[in-house]
C-alpha cells in the first residue's frame, strides 16, 4: 500500500468521522492531506532518480569512448617508441658532441632530439 492508497482508506472509511471530537476530524483530514503530498514527492523523487540514471549512463558511455581511445594511443605511442630501441650504443655516442667541455640542460635536450632524430630516420 502506498501512501495514495492509505490516504484513500481513511477518506472512504470515514472511521474517525463517528467521533464528535473535532481535533482528531482536523488531525485525520491533515494526515490525508500529508499522505498525499508524500506520495507526490516520493513520485517526484522517482522521476528524479530515473534522469541521474540516464546522466550516469551518458558519463559512463563517455568514459568507455575515452578507454578505448586512451588504448589505441598507448598503442600507437608504443608503435612511435618502437624505432628508438633499434638504436645501438654506438650510434648513441656518435650524437653526442663530446668536445662541448661542461654538460648544460640545453645541450642534454639538444642530444635527446637528435636521438630521436636519428631513430626516426630508422
Amino acid at each position: 500500500m502506498n501512501a495514495n492508497e492509505l490516504a484513500d482508506w481513511i477518506k472512504v472509511t470515514d472511521f474517525y468521522k463517528n467521533t464528535d471530537n473535532h481535533f482528531i476530524n482536523d488531525t485525520m483530514d491533515e494526515v490525508e492531506a500529508m499522505l498525499r503530498q508524500q506520495q507526490a514527492e516520493i513520485e517526484a523523487g522517482k522521476i528524479m532518480i530515473k534522469g541521474y540514471s540516464k546522466v550516469i549512463d551518458e558519463q559512463q558511455a563517455e568514459i568507455d569512448r575515452l578507454t578505448k581511445a586512451n588504448l589505441i594511443m598507448q598503442a600507437t605511442i608504443a608503435d612511435l617508441i618502437e624505432p628508438l630501441k633499434t638504436l645501438t650504443n654506438e650510434e648513441i655516442l656518435e650524437l653526442w658532441d663530446w668536445n662541448s667541455g661542461e654538460i648544460l640542460a640545453t645541450d642534454l635536450l639538444d642530444f635527446a632530439d637528435a636521438i630521436l632524430r636519428k631513430a626516426n630516420k630508422k
